[in-house]
């Protein structure tokens, strides 16, 4: 059995160099919260390239 949270099409499109841009991990939150909360949330402070939840499959937390 594979479950898929997120899944992407092949695209001929080149890729954003992210190599130069800061990476950041913040954790914590409550089991609702979602991208577009965290990407509105950090927004106020510089521009987002990339915002992602990253859950822990058997508890589903941040």
């Amino acid at each position: 059995e594979m479950k898929v949270n997120w899944a992407t099409s092949p695209s001929n499109a080149p890729k954003q160099d992210t190599r130069k841009h800061h990476h950041i991990f913040d954790g914590d939150h409550s089991p609702e919260i979602a991208p577009a909360q965290l990407r509105e949330a950090f927004a106020v402070f510089v521009e987002i390239s990339d915002c992602r939840v990253v859950r822990v499959p058997q508890t589903l937390k941040s």
